[in-house]
């Protein structure tokens, strides 16, 4: 994050807890912020007569890989992802509860671990490439897609992962020892 401060300087910059923030130059570190809204605030002291200046403002931190589903269900839609990326391979999907629009997938996406939240929905009629973790609390339909698990450690499908216990393809990638288990 770019900082761009116009009239007095010399002030600092605090945050809430759980955001790291350079004190002098207002400088946000993603790699070592937790995700969520933070209050800034910059404070410049009383001096030469004038009194204590203090301005907040809000931030927030979103989680790479969490659904909005703002726009669409288009998963190749930047709009319907909190950080405004399509996930890569190495992501780690949320679907969250309580949206507009949940996820159809047409083409091939490829993540880490999913995580389908209570009441939340995911559709596979194109391609599906898990190489982690399968977390489902909601509905997971892929009764006209592909799902491929290409992890390199143990993978594990649970118990009703998906909905009817239907999968219309399902191919096994993993490279692992462990393979894939199937837990129920």
């Amino acid at each position: 994050a770019t900082v761009t401060l116009t009239g007095t300087t010399g002030g600092v910059f605090s945050a809430d807890a759980g955001l790291t923030i350079d004190a002098v130059t207002g400088l946000i570190t993603l790699a070592t912020s937790t995700p969520g809204s933070y209050l800034i605030t910059y404070t410049i002291a009383s001096t030469g007569g004038c009194g204590q200046f203090i301005t907040n403002t809000t931030v927030v931190i979103g989680t790479e890989g969490t659904w909005t589903g703002a726009i669409d269900n288009d998963w190749n839609n930047v709009g319907n992802w909190a950080c405004g990326g399509i996930p890569t391979s190495t992501s780690n999907i949320t679907i969250p509860t309580g949206l507009a629009a949940y996820p159809t997938i047409t083409g091939t996406v490829a993540f880490n671990n999913i995580s389908i939240q209570n009441s939340s929905a995911v559709t596979v009629t194109g391609k599906m490439q898990i190489g982690g973790i399968i977390d489902n609390l909601g509905t997971f339909t892929a009764t006209a897609g592909t799902i491929e698990l290409t992890g390199t450690a143990g993978q594990t499908i649970p118990t009703s992962a998906f909905d009817n216990h239907a999968v219309n393809n399902l191919i096994i990638s993993n490279t692992s020892v462990g393979g894939v288990a199937l837990g129920g």
